[in-house]
């Protein structure tokens, strides 16, 4: 059983470490060259009549994949820490307009860097798949400590399944790998208007 959490674990800090490597390749190399071909654009075809579509479609493709950049390497979470990352995260979603997330919280104090990491990422998975798969438009994440326990729900509005019937895809993989790296567990409670993933971390004391 040891040697299994090892390796589950050296396989999150792979993917964790691949994550930040593309994450800096998209910010500054595509994010970087698309930003050079839209000066170019604006400097030698502001004439041309179809400039403005060509320019607002270059500008859209560069904030998502900026917006993707940092979702995928948030630099706050090192520096800043859990909750103000999933503030930011909450709030670039919120600016697209397509789905409304709340986020409430109970502690501001600092975890284990792993800890950290993977709590923010079974958030963005989470609500990723809401956005994607959930016929509401509405995400409530619920994230607060119990002793030892870290608790974590994320709700959407958009009507039930049964949970034996989930697609298994890599976002739900991905989850499980990080709970079983923790030690933690998962509950899906879907009904009629609302499904929800129930999540509890134990916080161990090195």
């Amino acid at each position: 059983k040891i040697k299994k959490l090892e390796i589950a674990e050296a396989k999150i800090q792979g993917q964790d470490a691949e994550r930040d490597r593309l994450g800096m390749d998209l910010h500054d190399g595509v994010v970087a060259d698309l930003s050079l071909l839209k000066m170019k654009i604006q400097s030698s075809f502001k004439e041309n009549s179809e400039f403005n579509s060509i320019n607002h479609i270059l500008k859209s493709i560069i904030q998502n994949l900026r917006g993707l950049s940092h979702r995928m390497r948030p630099a706050s979470l090192e520096e800043f820490g859990l909750i103000p990352s999933i503030q930011n995260l909450t709030h670039t979603i919120n600016q697209s307009g397509r789905f409304k997330v709340e986020f409430n919280c109970d502690f501001d104090e600092r975890f284990a860097q792993n800890i950290e990491v993977s709590i923010y990422f079974l958030i963005y998975e989470l609500v990723n798949n809401a956005t994607k798969y959930s016929k509401g438009d509405t995400v409530d994440i619920q994230l607060y400590k119990d002793k030892d326990v870290i608790n974590l729900s994320v709700e959407d509005n958009g009507g039930g399944f049964a949970p034996n019937n989930i697609k298994k895809g890599q976002g739900l993989k991905n989850i499980n790998e990080r709970l079983s790296q923790l030690g933690g567990e998962m509950i899906i409670d879907s009904h009629d208007d609302a499904t929800a993933f129930i999540i509890k971390i134990p916080l161990k004391n090195d």
